[in-house]
């Protein structure tokens, strides 16, 4: 995979030149997407981060590493109703992830 060995030296220029046109090519990958958000946050440009991440979340409805940046991209944000959401959709994933979630983000029990 080309995005292998960007990621191994945290080039990330060349990590999301080549995520954007793997996501072009197979724009029904979620881990296309999802190694775009990675990308994009590395290069702090957050909202497309999310984009991204969305999307990779979208395709594959188990994509827990997805929302998890989504939250924390919240979190950096102050978007206390999109870190909510996205709890309850780890929730309905796994509860345990959900709890795991809020430990991270420095919530109690609920975000």
């Amino acid at each position: 995979m080309q995005a292998a060995v960007p990621e191994s030296r945290k080039d990330w220029p060349k990590l999301a030149e080549v995520a954007q046109k793997w996501t072009a090519s197979e724009p029904k990958v979620a881990e296309a997407h999802y190694t775009l958000g990675i990308a994009m946050e590395k290069l702090n440009k957050a909202d497309l981060a999310a984009k991204a991440f969305e999307q990779a979340f979208a395709l594959d409805a188990n994509n827990y590493d997805a929302l998890v940046h989504i939250g924390l991209i919240a979190k950096s944000q102050g978007d206390t109703a999109e870190m909510h959401r996205v709890q309850v959709a780890l929730a309905n994933i796994n509860e345990d992830l959900a709890n795991e979630y809020a430990e991270l983000l420095g919530c109690s029990k609920s975000c």
